[in-house]
């Protein structure tokens, strides 16, 4: 009876380890299954393309590819047409345009913020942006076009090695150095009283701890903004902006520029737009062919209305 017993509890055991083993086997194939399902959903069997493999691109890699495609083959006079000034926008800007207005930035470490800066000028109408700092310290590069959105083809800016440069050049052009600061000398900007001085430099620090002592100690006058949340700082590009309006309405005559600067600038914008606008590939693959010479000629020919 005993073994009759163990040899049925041994079949017993061999069954249960059987069916064990099969289930096992049963989840690991179900579970392959299921990989290579998505695999395949995901990169499906690879198509030939001139011996090339390409695997399947989603929405939105198949809109970016068509969107690069397009732009490869439009010429770039086409591409940029529509952006491209008429004569009578810029005599408009001209007209709005200021030198009395300069804006400093000294030692930005992110190239947003410059690109930001550079955007908020041009879109008050300051002609002229002077950045003292090392182009080769900055950071994210790569999203400062983007950002500037074609501001700086308009807006003229000076890069300086060092502060003692830049603030020769200003003081040799006639500007006061008016700093943003925090200290107790500072006012407030929106306590200034009309009438201003002729020229001001307004200059705007780094990110992390604002302006240089070396540069703040050559400072004319220092200002601040006031702040009426719960937030104590501003990004240097919003405050920048918000600064320049605020001395702007306070200079209510400071619009328009020497002519000699408006024809220097009046020339370089509408040269550059009449290249692009008469599609020029043909005449400039001339070997005789006068860059600059011809953009004179294209400009000034607007001008005139022929």
């Amino acid at each position: 009876v005993f073994q009759c017993a163990m040899a049925d509890s041994q079949q017993r055991w061999r069954w249960i380890g059987g069916s064990a083993i099969f289930i096992l086997h049963a989840v690991v194939c179900f579970e392959l299954g299921r990989h290579l399902a998505r695999r395949r959903r995901y990169q499906p069997q690879a198509e030939k393309d001139n011996g090339q493999h390409r695997p399947k691109l989603s929405s939105r890699q198949r809109k970016a590819r068509s969107a690069a495609a397009k732009a490869a083959a439009t010429p770039v006079a086409e591409a940029r047409f529509e952006s491209c000034p008429s004569v009578e926008q810029v005599e408009k800007v001209l007209a709005q345009r200021t030198d009395r207005l300069v804006v400093v930035v000294e030692g930005s470490c992110d190239a947003r913020n410059e690109a930001a800066i550079i955007r908020a000028a041009d879109v008050l109408g300051v002609q002229y942006v002077c950045i003292i700092a090392d182009p080769a310290g900055l950071k994210n590069l790569e999203f400062a076009e983007g950002i500037v959105a074609g501001a700086d083809r308009y807006v003229t800016v000076r890069h300086f090695a060092d502060i003692d440069e830049c603030v020769a050049e200003l003081r040799r052009a006639g500007y006061q150095l008016w700093a943003t600061d925090l200290s107790p000398e500072a006012e407030c900007i929106s306590e200034l009283k009309s009438p201003l001085p002729e020229k001001i430099a307004l200059i705007l620090g780094r990110e992390a701890d604002g302006i240089s002592k070396p540069l703040l100690e050559q400072a004319d006058r220092r200002m601040y903004l006031q702040l009426r949340g719960f937030t104590e700082s501003l990004n240097v590009a919003v405050a920048g902006a918000l600064c320049v309006d605020s001395l702007l309405q306070l200079m209510p005559d400071c619009r328009g520029l020497p002519e000699a600067i408006r024809e220097d600038l009046r020339q370089e914008w509408l040269g550059d737009a009449a290249v692009q606008r008469l599609r020029l590939t043909d005449v400039e693959k001339d070997p005789a062919f006068d860059a600059y010479e011809w953009h004179t000629h294209v400009a000034t020919g607007m001008l005139n209305g022929s």
